[in-house]
């Protein structure tokens, strides 16, 4: 048992080495094609710029904190906001392999050498990824809704965004029933049917929302920063990021959504800003979140590399 925990973190090394190497690459190749635009814009708009790069660290920040709190609700204490840190960094590696689940697995069994609670760390990670996808369901067809039938029409979308919490309940059932499909049958202890299960799920919810919004902000920031188009509000940029990160979410097929999120972002955006403009835009913001991604996994490997030596 010994010798496959250190082979699999040999593996993990290299592969996070190999993961830092390629966004090295490839934030280079969309930096130097940006170059002759980036000139005028830092001297012009550097607010702006500088305004998107601290919204994507606040975004990071919440995401590590989130994570550290959904943990500490499912009975996982003792977390620290580095150790959170170095697994969101190791989540952020896994979102660019193929299938997307491979950061939230790798992750899910860290948590549990860690601690040796299997279960919690299992439903922290559906958990977190189904109120991903929920909560930003949630927000477009809030801002969808408003625009078409007002604030009639909101109010009952937000009765049934607030109901659909309550579907949390079947989260246990779907991943048993998974597990018994893929021959890894899963059984969870009675104690983790606690009363408290839609609120605990309402909470990580929220963080969610929270990340959506500040991911919203990066964005905006970034359109700002090379032009500040006519009648394009933090509205829009709020309903173009949901479509983007949702589509590249649900795109198994691309690593990291690379190439899905960019399209569905000039899609949107070159009515507004004209296609050449659209692709910078969209390009910009895909150097700003890979080179935080970059960071992320650094930091993890250089925080388990300590761990390891201690």
């Amino acid at each position: 048992m010994q010798n496959k925990q250190q082979k699999f973190s040999s593996i993990f090394k290299y592969a996070l080495g190999f993961f830092l190497l390629c966004c090295l690459v490839l934030a280079g190749s969309i930096f130097f094609s940006l170059q002759n635009q980036l000139g005028p814009l830092t001297s012009s708009h550097p607010g702006y710029l500088l305004g998107a790069v601290l919204a994507q660290g606040f975004t990071c920040m919440i995401v590590i904190i989130a994570w550290q709190q959904n943990l500490a609700l499912h009975d996982i204490k003792g977390i620290s906001l580095a150790e959170s840190g170095a697994l969101v960094g190791v989540n952020t590696v896994g979102k660019y392999a193929p299938g997307k689940v491979m950061g939230s697995v790798i992750r899910a069994v860290a948590v549990y050498k860690k601690t040796g609670q299997s279960q919690g760390a299992i439903l922290a990670s559906f958990q977190e990824q189904l109120a991903m996808l929920h909560s930003g369901l949630v927000i477009l067809a809030l801002l969808v809704t408003y625009r078409s039938f007002q604030l009639p029409g909101t109010l009952l979308v937000a009765f049934a965004s607030i109901c659909s919490l309550l579907l949390i309940r079947y989260l246990k059932p779907l991943i048993q029933k998974v597990s018994t499909l893929v021959k890894r049958p899963i059984e969870f202890d009675q104690d983790l049917d606690l009363p408290g299960e839609t609120r605990r799920y309402a909470i990580v919810f929220s963080y969610l929302g929270v990340i959506w919004l500040s991911s919203a902000v990066t964005f905006y920031y970034c359109v700002m920063t090379f032009q500040e188009p006519m009648g394009f509000g933090f509205g829009d940029a709020l309903v173009i990021t949901c479509l983007a990160y949702l589509g590249g979410f649900l795109a198994l097929f691309a690593p990291g959504g690379i190439g899905v999120r960019d399209g569905i972002i000039v899609t949107f955006l070159s009515p507004v800003t004209g296609l050449a403009t659209a692709i910078s835009i969209s390009a910009l913001h895909r150097l700003i979140t890979i080179a935080f991604d970059m960071l992320l996994g650094l930091f993890s490997l250089l925080y388990n590399r300590r761990q390891a030596q201690d």
